[in-house]
């Protein structure tokens, strides 16, 4: 099929045939056409005049009635007769009148009616011997006109059937060359041009079975055997493409049970509830578990063990591989797989392990970095309670210890000043069982769930029902802060809200959290009875303890009356 198309590639000539004969017979129509053209219009211009002519001829009988009727009514009118007579005589001797009846072959009959004019009709009107025969003889003069007119008219139209006739030999003709050029056009251009589409439209339904089969060998036929030979090539490429595909199919299940493998490891290393949070050493030897069943080892082994070195390979265990859990010179241990005798290890396999060998170590790193992260969060946190029993309790005892000291002293008080001291140090001691209150609940607080977001709707959700009346939250924060900071901030919401419900007799509270330019704003409101006075003197550690807070956070915490009624606390702290 390629010879067949390279040979006719090769002679352009022999396909012009089609283009050829298209032009020759375009050629003829055209000759067909210009030539009725030319004809009619040689047609038309031979009858042209003919009308003015027959027209003009019949005023010449109108004149002679004239002429006859001005002899018989001024008879001493000869002026007059004469101008008429000579304009009669210009007429029926007009060049125009002469043209037209010697190109169509009557200008005997012409010359007949001049001659009985300036023979026998004129020189009888002229003399006005006897009207009577004048008549006669202008009777005689109009037959003849009339004779002349009838035979121009019979001219006349046998020119106009004559071209009737040829017109429609002409439109025969063509009509007949338009049939003959229509089934030209079918056999030659529509119905292989239908051939073709057949094979395009089975092509581009991916059928690269059908051929075109065209008799006459011209420019069409190469064109359908170059289609033919697409469609084979093209046949031969979607077989081989399907048979890649396949294969590409093939693997591209094995690559994609891979990635299901390692998105699932990397999702059971850092979310525990997927394995029951079992430790880590059982979460990673579950995940190499299934790790087996995709890689051709006979058995993979997990070893975590800080203080101990792999052992050397030999000669026995040649099949063995072995990827080392090692970050920064910190060995967590080794991965050992075991290949059956005579399989190799490819290195999609290969690096299948290495990847998973290195989650391991960033999972082993990551849980270091987590226990480090929460003994300083403790050590952070023990500061903080040590700190604020400093500020609370231990002012409160030393106070009280003083006081005791100082009656021990005073021997010689009244009942009346003992009972006042000893009424003050009940006081004292209700303060400092309040703060210890206040503490303890603050000292209570878990984080169930990561981010601040979670830690605050959990608040608001249970101050609500403490508060009776649901409390606004609006978290415009969208990062996720370190946990240390969320700490900070939900203890010191929880304080907010604790004096709310036990000082402000508040009837609706709001919560907020947003950026502004690089600082991170939390924002406390409620409608109660505000501030008291003498805050200092009656307040318990709280507020001490939110300040202190905001301040280890690098920020600011204001507690302020607002204009409308009631209190805001806004904390004002860094991004970063």
């Amino acid at each position: 099929m390629n010879g067949d198309i390279s040979t006719h590639s090769g002679s352009p000539a022999f396909f012009s045939s089609f283009v050829q004969q298209g032009a020759l017979l375009m050629a003829l129509f055209c000759v067909l056409v210009l030539g009725s053209m030319a004809f009619s219009t040689w047609m038309a211009l031979r009858v042209q005049g003919n009308a003015h002519i027959i027209n003009k001829a019949g005023t010449l009988r109108m004149q002679s009635y004239r002429l006859l009727a001005t002899l018989s009514l001024t008879p001493h009118e000869s002026d007059l007769l004469r101008s008429l007579a000579d304009a009669f005589e210009a007429d029926i001797s007009s060049a125009p009148l002469r043209s037209v009846l010697s190109r169509e072959g009557m200008e005997g009959d012409l010359l007949s009616v001049q001659d009985y004019w300036f023979n026998a009709l004129r020189p009888n009107m002229l003399r006005r011997d006897d009207v009577p025969l004048v008549a006669d003889q202008v009777r005689t003069f109009v037959q003849r006109i009339d004779a002349l007119v009838a035979g121009l008219e019979e001219k006349t139209e046998q020119h106009i059937q004559q071209t009737i006739l040829l017109q429609k030999i002409f439109i025969a003709f063509s009509l007949l060359f338009l049939a003959g050029f229509a089934l030209y056009l079918h056999q030659r251009i529509v119905s292989p041009l239908r051939k073709l589409l057949v094979l395009a439209s089975a092509i581009q339904h991916r059928d690269f079975r059908q051929r075109a089969d065209l008799r006459h060998r011209d420019e069409l036929h190469l064109l359908a055997q170059t289609l033919n030979t697409a469609a084979y090539e093209l046949e031969q490429s979607y077989q081989s493409l399907e048979n890649r595909i396949a294969e590409k199919t093939v693997d591209l299940q094995q690559k994609n049970e891979t990635l299901a493998f390692l998105y699932e490891a990397l999702r059971a290393l850092h979310h525990r509830n997927l394995y029951d949070d079992r430790p880590l050493s059982e979460r990673l030897s579950a995940i190499l578990e299934r790790a087996g069943r995709l890689l051709p080892f006979s058995e993979l082994t997990l070893v975590l063990d800080r203080n101990r070195t792999p052992p050397a390979s030999d000669a026995s265990t040649s099949g063995a591989q072995r990827w080392l859990l090692v970050d920064s010179q910190v060995s967590y241990g080794w991965i050992e797989g075991h290949l059956p005798p005579g399989v190799p290890l490819i290195e999609e396999h290969r690096r299948l392990m290495s990847l998973l060998a290195d989650a391991f170590i960033v999972t082993l790193v990551l849980e270091d970095q987590s226990h480090q992260r929460e003994q300083w969060l403790l050590t952070e946190e023990r500061t903080a309670i040590a700190r604020e029993l400093h500020d609370s309790m231990a002012q409160s005892l030393s106070y009280l210890k003083l006081r005791l000291a100082a009656l021990q002293m005073q021997s010689t008080l009244s009942p009346e000043e003992l009972h006042n001291a000893l009424a003050e140090m009940r006081n004292e001691v209700n303060v400092a069982y309040h703060q210890l209150r206040e503490l303890l609940t603050t000292f209570r607080l878990q984080l169930d769930q990561p981010g601040l977001d979670a830690a605050l709707r959990k608040t608001v959700a249970e101050y609500s029902h403490r508060f009776g009346f649901p409390i606004n939250f609006d978290d415009q924060l969208r990062t996720l802060l370190p946990a240390d900071k969320t700490i900070h901030l939900l203890q010191i919401a929880r304080e907010s809200f604790h004096n709310i419900e036990k000082h402000s007799h508040a009837t609706e509270a709001s919560l907020k959290v947003f950026h502004v330019n690089d600082e991170i704003v939390l924002s406390i409101t409620d409608n109660g009875r505000g501030l008291p006075e003498d805050l200092q003197r009656r307040s318990h550690y709280g507020l001490a303890i939110m300040r202190d807070r905001a301040q280890s956070l690098g920020g600011t915490c204001r507690i302020s009356n607002r204009p409308e009624g009631g209190v805001e606390v806004r904390v004002v702290f860094p991004f970063h």
